[in-house]
């Protein structure tokens, strides 16, 4: 919690008391042995740009009145404290009915300053060439304070997509799988559920737990199970449970269960300015018309708001469920990658097993079903090296095709193409280099050595 803060303009009698609580502003003061509290809560701009809140009078810990108001309005407040002041139990002549008055009109007008701090400009500095990438909480897929689509008909796949990003980014620390997505760090995740029932929910999370290698029971992440209910009538519980919980990821299913129009441009921005306003990560779960299944349902805004889409097409061979992973848009990073989920379900109809496979890794119906051509596959193979896999071998100094492949999970000739083809690697000759029957060994592409000047050449 905030120190407290004397409020300047209110002499040294009432305190501003910050509350880790949101949207909720406090001051109190002490008078003849008995407490007044102000309180200020859920502020809304009208469309009249009237600043309106509902504010609380107490004494001791008794509520007198309360009552929402516009604050530049005088007969508004005065009626709210005329009213709290008839309540009063006794009379305080330290506190009278004109005090009264004069105190919640300068608290109303210390609102009206305290509502712009936020919202006042910065002075922004370059960042070094180093650093000049999105700040990844999983790469690719999930930014920092950064919204995500997935999007896809029904059926495909996305609440078990959206339940396994939650739980890996939630459990980055326990799981120990090289055969899936590794996240850049682990971070709290609320995964707000508006389409199934809670036992449903259970169940998918207790298998996508063990498919992923943790006790069934495992628990972490946290659900908001509210079938019904619209993400307008959640707004400040989840921020609530942001504040609580320290959460960094909200998962969202679905956006087409928030209760609001999605192909009102109006309503969509609302929906996308609340997100925002929580300035955590979220990733939407997303439902595409029923004839084109290349955007999301609804309103451009839809798009326009997010930093990345993802268009999900699934096949289903037997028990085993692939997954396409399309990315569609980008901002900060390069758009149109595609990755590939496996999911092997057992009998009783949940996965047993979760794996991030690459082209290579594909069945020759799942390719097809995809609409892989051999020159697309071979497109895909012959990409170049993600941040994470540079990353590991600037940590490891040099790496054999061997220890890179069993990191990444990697196949022995994938490994060797990427390695092969990449410009940010090159043969390390001190650790083996070409020499026949010894494992080649990569390190980052070392800058060139510049050519001294005529003057500073040593022969001149």
């Amino acid at each position: 919690m905030e120190e407290e803060q004397i409020i300047g303009s209110w002499g040294t009698d009432w305190t501003w008391k910050p509350e880790p609580t949101v949207d909720l502003v406090t001051a109190i003061k002490q008078i003849n042995g008995h407490t007044v509290k102000l309180e200020a809560s859920h502020f809304r701009l009208e469309s009249n740009l009237e600043d309106k809140a509902t504010i609380s009078i107490y004494f001791d810990t008794v509520l007198m009145d309360q009552d929402q108001i516009r604050l530049n309005k005088r007969t508004e407040r005065n009626g709210l404290v005329n009213s709290a002041y008839k309540q009063l139990p006794t009379l305080t002549p330290g506190w009278t009915d004109i005090q009264a008055r004069s105190d919640v009109m300068n608290f109303c007008n210390v609102l009206l300053e305290k509502a712009i701090e936020g919202s006042k400009s910065v002075l922004l500095k370059g960042t070094p060439a180093e650093s000049r990438r999105p700040a990844w909480i999983l790469e690719n897929y999930v930014m920092k304070e950064a919204g995500s689509t997935f999007f896809a008909p029904p059926g495909v796949g996305k609440s078990y997509l959206g339940m396994t990003l939650a739980t890996l980014i939630q459990h980055a620390d326990s799981i120990h799988k090289n055969d899936i997505w590794q996240p850049e760090k682990q971070a709290n995740v609320l995964y707000i559920n508006l389409e199934r029932n809670e036992k449903e929910m259970q169940d998918r999370l207790a298998a996508i737990n063990e498919s992923l290698g943790l006790p069934f029971d495992k628990t972490g992440v946290r659900f908001i199970n509210q079938r019904g209910l619209t993400l307008a009538r959640l707004k400040y519980t989840i921020k609530q449970e942001i504040h609580d919980w320290g959460i960094e990821v909200i998962v969202l299913d679905s956006l087409s269960r928030t209760g609001a129009s999605l192909i009102d441009d109006t309503a969509v921005n609302e929906i996308f300015q609340l997100l925002n306003s929580y300035k955590v990560s979220y990733i939407l779960l997303a439902h595409s018309p029923r004839a084109d299944a290349s955007h999301p349902f609804g309103s451009q805004m839809s798009s326009a708001a997010v930093d990345a889409e993802y268009k999900m097409t699934s096949y289903q061979d037997q028990n085993v469920l692939w997954i396409e992973v399309h990315n569609t848009k980008a901002n900060g990073f390069r758009k149109g990658t595609k990755e590939y989920l496996k999911f092997n379900f057992g009998t009783a109809g949940f996965p047993t097993e979760i794996t991030n496979v690459l082209v290579d890794g594909l069945t020759v119906d799942a390719a097809a079903a995809f609409g892989l051509s051999g020159e697309e596959v071979k497109k895909e193979v012959g990409r170049e090296l993600r941040d994470s896999e540079i990353n590991f071998i600037k940590q490891q100094g040099h790496v054999t095709v061997k220890q890179f492949g069993e990191h990444f999970n990697h196949k022995g000739g994938y490994s060797n193409t990427l390695l092969q083809g990449s410009k940010h690697v090159e043969i390390d000759e001190a650790y083996g280099g070409e020499q026949p029957g010894s494992a080649k060994w990569y390190r980052l592409r070392q800058p060139a050595t510049p050519m001294p000047s005529f003057d500073q050449h040593p022969l001149l």
